[in-house]
């Protein structure tokens, strides 16, 4: 409940003693000096801003949270799409020459030069490109330790059999 003269709000408690309500409502009936009433008024205030400062770092702290909710979030959807994208299915053309290159690696030791590998398959850049991320899950790709421009394909563990 709202009280003008003392500009506070006070709640309609019945838990409070009539003693405390009388003392109240004598503190502010134009009874007390005007200079005790502004010091009160001065110090409820202060307490008001105190209160202000803590909810507002309270709502900065709420804040931070669901950033890091949202970050997390945006996180798991990234990597169940990675999860997903490898199990998408082949076109009828790409699963013979992803069968190929598995072949053509597993013979060469698990690993070759991804133009020679290319050139041999007989593709396109492209569509060997293309080839190369719908087998994401089986085969890798890095960079060659002595001409970093050259990618090396090499068979990931437990796609090396036929």
């Amino acid at each position: 409940m709202y009280n003008k003269d003392a500009l506070t709000f006070k709640s309609s408690d019945s838990g409070q003693s009539e003693d405390n309500k009388a003392n109240q409502e004598d503190d502010f009936s134009g009874s007390g000096k005007v200079e005790d009433r502004g010091v009160d008024l001065f110090a409820r205030l202060n307490l008001a801003m105190e209160k202000i400062e803590e909810l507002e770092i309270q709502l900065d702290d709420m804040q931070k949270v669901r950033e890091n909710d949202q970050r997390c979030e945006a996180e798991a959807r990234k990597e169940m799409w990675s999860l997903i994208r490898p199990l998408q299915k082949m076109t009828p053309k790409m699963q013979p020459r992803a069968e190929f290159l598995r072949a053509l690696l597993i013979a060469n030791g698990g690993q070759m030069l991804a133009t020679y590998a290319r050139k041999k398959m007989g593709l396109s850049r492209s569509r060997f490109s293309e080839l190369l991320g719908k087998m994401k899950g089986e085969v890798e790709t890095k960079q060659y330790h002595r001409q970093k421009s050259w990618k090396v394909l090499i068979l990931k563990r437990g796609h090396d059999t036929m």
